[in-house]
């Protein structure tokens, strides 16, 4: 897989091309990322083919990711308030 490098506009620490976040440090297009784990690929593959991004860059965008599709976690009856 490789590479596309653009300048694009950075909302929040993630990059967007129209309004599909990128990674920012090398602009690669979230299903890109999407598509390692659907082949059951890791995080390390991917920063193994993609060495201008750093893990924080990569969990960042991932959180962001997670909290625009609205994920919610379970959270354990202990920990309500």
């Amino acid at each position: 897989m490789g590479e596309r490098r653009v300048d694009l506009p950075v909302r929040e620490g993630v990059a967007f091309d129209g309004e599909r976040p990128v990674f920012e440090t090398a602009k690669v297009p979230l299903y890109t990322i999407l598509q390692y784990f659907l082949e059951g690929l890791t995080i390390e593959d991917f920063l193994s083919d993609y060495p201008t991004i750093d893990r924080a860059s990569l969990e960042r965008g991932i959180a962001y990711i997670i909290l625009q599709l609205g994920y919610q976690p379970e959270v354990p009856e202990e920990f309500h308030w």
